[in-house]
């Protein structure tokens, strides 16, 4: 959808530098520009042979760019809400297509869609303005808020309650069984999930993810969290607002991660972890034990050439032997 300046300083929050009428289209980077795009720049850079229609730029970065601008301290995050806005996403389909299978005792909001094949069973409801792709399975009582973007591909279980402005993408599945099962003579009984799975609002979660239900309790994400694709969330999970998960990071039953965590790609967290608010856990990492002090933590060690890896495990292998040398020679001295 096209927007003018005036209407995208408004919606961002910026400083308004050339004509509020002039309209803009779609983002764009500098290499592709044409005189209807908005691109951004979040450092000060020769930007005088860009032929874009309009630019996003911090001000001590104004003199560098002659066209019109749109001037913000985080250019960055100006640019998202303004590429938000022109590329609003818009189902190909309205209504509720043919093919699908709805229980009669459904409630559908206004403006909904739903893409064909998908089945959406007895005492779900669907908030105004959502859209549910082709192909998704929405299970008894499960309640969608307003607003809210399905995928295609996705399985939503019954009792599981999603937010408002939310989006799941394609694969993702929420409220399977979590992984339950205790060992008793001899073979392996399964420990029934009786939970279920809340979404706050304005939950974000990628492709190919899982959220296992509760076994009791119920799993949580609340507003704002951000999942990226691949990631596992055992059952009884909780996470805190605006925490980030990176893709292929796997969190374990009953931990809780608090607000305004960042968890790195492939992060592995064990059972029954506490993660504090405003923890930054770096990529590759494995938590062990509880995180209960703010602050950036890491257990990675990063690619070598193969001959000093080895002679590195050989070392690490011997620290044992070593410490217990240590520890004689302390004692006798």
């Amino acid at each position: 959808m096209a927007a003018t300046l005036g209407e995208l300083a408004k919606l961002t929050g910026s400083e308004l530098d050339g004509d509020a009428n002039y309209s803009i289209t779609h983002s764009a980077d500098a290499a592709s520009a044409v005189s209807d795009s908005l691109i951004y720049f979040n450092s000060i850079r020769d930007v005088e042979n860009v032929n874009a229609g309009a630019a996003i730029l911090s001000r001590s970065a104004r003199p560098k760019f002659s066209g019109n601008k749109l001037l913000h301290d985080n250019p960055r995050a100006a640019f998202a809400l303004a590429t938000t806005a022109l590329h609003s996403y818009k189902s190909v389909f309205t209504g509720v297509h043919a093919s699908v299978c709805v229980a009669d005792d459904v409630q559908i909001g206004d403006d909904v869609s739903v893409g064909a094949n998908s089945v959406v069973q007895k005492g779900a409801v669907i908030g105004s303005g959502s859209s549910i792709g082709a192909g998704c399975f929405i299970g008894e009582n499960v309640s969608i808020g307003a607003d809210t973007r399905i995928d295609h591909n996705v399985v939503v279980y019954g009792g599981v309650n999603i937010g408002a402005a939310c989006e799941l993408m394609s694969g993702v599945v929420v409220g399977a069984d979590g992984f339950g099962f205790e060992w008793s003579e001899g073979k392996w009984l399964k420990i029934p999930q009786l939970g279920s799975v809340v979404i706050g609002d304005n939950v974000s979660i990628g492709a190919n993810t899982t959220v296992d239900c509760g076994t009791i309790h119920n799993t949580i994400i609340e507003a704002g969290v951000v999942i990226d694709n691949q990631v596992q969330i055992g059952h009884n999970v909780m996470i805190g607002e605006h925490t980030v998960i990176c893709g292929c990071t796997a969190i374990a039953g009953s931990s809780v991660i608090g607000k305004r965590c960042c968890l790195g790609g492939r992060v592995s967290i064990v059972n029954h972890i506490k993660i504090c608010d405003d923890v930054h856990v770096q990529a590759t990492s494995v938590v062990t034990r509880s995180l209960l002090k703010p602050g950036v933590y890491s257990s990675t060690l990063t690619a070598q050439p193969v001959s000093i890896w080895k002679k590195t495990l050989a070392r690490l292998r011997q620290l044992d032997a070593l410490t217990q040398r240590l520890k004689s020679l302390e004692k006798n001295n």
